[in-house]
């Protein structure tokens, strides 16, 4: 926690706060990825893999840069489960997890859902949302749908489906606006004032 601390006080990205959780050992790494373009659309479920036996962490380099360079590295070569070899059950509450990112995010187009595992209890975690351009995910479409047709598919949405998401009664920003912006409602937030 001291080292925590220390770099939240070094840091000018984390100046303004930071998510501290504590380390679980237990816990597995799974993405699922889902796509809405032309209907609601989910993978099947990776496991990546730890390259160390008894590596404490799935580290940058095994998912980023694994399987050397060039077109080869990253999660598509990266050592993997796929599909993960899990209990049905996980299969099942990872693809109500990806319908549940999909309805409450409304993101569209092809988006990775980054999960955690504990194995032991079974309790399953939305980790991370990746969405292009974050990761196209391809890899995960593979047994699925051609990347050719995933992609004109991404393109076809873009095109053809614009979102337009409803406006509240202030929308547009006229409430922060009225109420002198952002910065008065954050007062007080980033520590006591001198």
């Amino acid at each position: 926690m001291d080292a925590a601390r220390a770099l939240a006080a070094t840091s000018v990205h984390l100046r303004t706060g930071a998510v501290v959780e504590p380390y679980r050992p237990e816990l597995v790494d799974l993405n699922i990825a889902f796509r809405t373009y032309p209907s609601l659309e989910i993978t099947q479920l990776e496991k990546p893999l730890r390259g160390d036996a008894g590596s404490a962490l799935y580290s940058y380099a095994e998912k980023y840069l694994a399987g050397g360079a060039g077109s080869d590295a990253g999660l598509t070569s990266a050592p993997r489960e796929f599909p993960a070899d899990v209990p049905e059950a996980v299969h099942a509450q990872a693809r109500a997890l990806a319908e549940r990112v999909a309805e409450v995010t409304r993101l569209t187009s092809i988006v990775r859902v980054d999960l955690l595992l504990d194995e032991k209890t079974g309790e399953l975690f939305v980790n991370e949302v990746n969405s292009i351009p974050g990761a196209l995910s391809l890899y995960l479409w593979a047994p699925q749908q051609p990347a050719a047709t995933v992609l004109l598919d991404a393109l076809t949405e873009a095109r053809d489906r614009r979102v337009v998401f409803p406006q509240a009664g202030f929308g547009g920003g006229a409430a922060l606006r009225a109420a002198g912006g952002i910065a008065g409602k954050l007062v007080g937030l980033d520590g006591p004032r001198a």
